[in-house]
């Protein structure tokens, strides 16, 4: 029996909207609602002593506070928040990080709902590697750390977990994590579930999940993630619970093992972009690396692939499947793939919908590059004579979401990948198109080439039960409960 499962942007709205209604409007999620700051910093004139005073002092009290900064802060020790907190910039407001951090937990006794909005946090030339940029550190004690990033850019963290921030559960929309490094999760780590929305991540490196890591169940919808690797295991993501990734573009990521973009537990991913990712070639009588995604079977769940293009020039398989249980692709058609179908033999029944042996020039009109193509994060245009138009067809015939990545309505007819051309839209150029240099830019690992090939992710903090139920609207109701239940806990704590 099927079941009828709300946009990821849909869920993600009603999440925010629930935290910012009436009697809940000191909650952290409340970004544009509330203007009012408790208390504005200014960079260069407040010190980092000073600043950590105020926020004891507001948190001690019976509301949840919002902090404001404005200017350039050099920070070479971190922010200490407590309870429930907003930090906003209140124009431009840059943290450049030579301490540990930027923020971190002061408590580990009690749950952090920590928001960050409109900053730039970047570490500084000479920081040493340290602990992540926003760092909830009660995330790994019986305590939990739910973190909220919107509008926000972070570069340059170098941690063990999470270069740019790790928490219990973390939510990222607006955003933009690029050239952050770690062992596990090179821009963000989520020990529970990870909701990513309208967000990119470039440049992010790490031993496993190049840019995101999540213990729990992944939402990713509406972002891209481009030139992220891993010496090890999922060059862009490593979702140990169940993924639906929708609307999504993944660019020239790289592993060192298996999942040269992905590396997944089970759960779907539609209406997304895969192009010149890359795994290390494939050996004879072992298992597909997965140049796109690498499915783990052992935890037993299916990984439903629809309305997506697949597409490379080292002429790898795009998928990959390994672990000793029953999970398995599949393809719930209007699929395009730059491979031949016997190719794909971890693709046991391919739909009759999905086309393979296509080329980049056939499936997009023209090469593609990422570029600023309307909406929050770059996509790869399409031009009218591509393949790609009209290929998923109707949603009578291949499920997905209504909108596509820059959140433009979808036709009756369907494109496949995260771009749905539009009336007036993708004239060739004079000239024309020409096909992609072999390798597209992306120069993919060596056999091998990731030293340790660890199974499961080195070394890892103690990871929360996900529990994690098989599809994204389960997973954004466990994160708000979670919210609301840590602001019934605060307020009762105040009470």
């Amino acid at each position: 029996m099927s079941r009828s499962i709300p946009d990821s942007r849909t869920l993600v709205a009603a999440l925010l909207l629930a935290l910012a209604a009436p009697g809940l409007a000191a909650a952290p999620a409340n970004a544009a609602v509330d203007p009012v700051c408790d208390r504005t910093f200014v960079g260069g004139e407040d010190t980092v002593g000073e600043m950590n005073a105020e926020l004891l002092s507001l948190a001690a009290g019976a509301t949840t506070p919002t902090y404001c900064f404005t200017g350039t802060f050099e920070l070479d020790a971190p922010l200490d928040v407590l309870g429930s907190v907003t930090l906003r910039a209140e124009g431009d407001a840059e943290f450049v990080v030579s301490g540990a951090s930027a923020v971190t937990t002061a408590s580990t006794e009690q749950d952090v709902l920590l928001t960050i909005e409109g900053l730039t946090i970047r570490a500084a030339e000479d920081r040493p590697t340290g602990e992540s940029l926003v760092d909830g550190r009660s995330g790994l004690t019986p305590t939990s750390t739910d973190i909220t990033l919107r509008d926000v850019t972070i570069s340059g963290g170098d941690a063990e977990f999470g270069g740019a921030v790790l928490g219990t559960s973390i939510l990222i929309v607006d955003s933009l994590l690029e050239g952050n490094s770690a062992t596990t999760g090179g821009a963000a780590h989520a020990l529970g579930i990870l909701v990513v929305v309208d967000s990119e991540f470039t440049g992010n490196s790490a031993v496993n999940a190049g840019a995101l890591f999540a213990g729990g169940s992944l939402t990713l919808s509406s972002s891209t993630l481009e030139g992220n690797t891993a010496t090890g295991l999922g060059g862009a993501v490593f979702s140990r619970g169940i993924a639906d990734i929708e609307n999504s573009t993944f660019v020239g990521n790289t592993a060192g093992d298996e999942g040269g973009a992905l590396y997944l537990f089970g759960g779907r991913t539609r209406f997304s972009t895969f192009l010149d990712n890359a795994a290390p070639a494939p050996v004879e009588g072992e298992e597909l690396p997965g140049d796109a995604i690498y499915l783990d079977s052992t935890g037993g769940s299916d990984l439903r692939l629809s309305g997506s293009i697949f597409a490379g020039s080292t002429g790898h398989p795009q998928l990959g499947v390994g672990g000793a249980a029953t999970g398995a692709f599949v393809d719930a058609g209007g699929n395009l793939f730059t491979t031949a179908a016997i190719d794909e033999r971890d693709l046991p029944l391919p739909a009759d919908s999905s086309v393979f042996e296509l080329t980049t020039l056939e499936i997009f009109g023209a090469a593609p590059v990422l570029a600023d193509n309307g909406g929050p994060t770059r996509t790869l245009a399409l031009l009218v004579d591509a393949l790609a138009v009209d290929a998923a067809g109707t949603q009578e015939q291949v499920r997905g979401p209504d909108i596509d990545q820059r959140g433009l309505a979808r036709g009756e007819l369907r494109d496949a990948g995260a771009v749905e051309l539009q009336p007036g839209e993708g004239e060739a150029p004079p000239g024309g198109g020409e096909e992609p240099p072999a390798g597209g830019g992306v120069e993919p690992p060596a056999d091998g080439g990731g030293g340790e090939s660890p199974r499961a992710p080195a070394p890892q903090p103690e990871l929360a039960e996900s529990g994690a139920a098989d599809l994204s609207a389960v997973a954004l109701a466990a994160m708000l409960l979670a919210l609301l239940g840590g602001l019934a806990l605060l307020r009762a704590r105040r009470a």
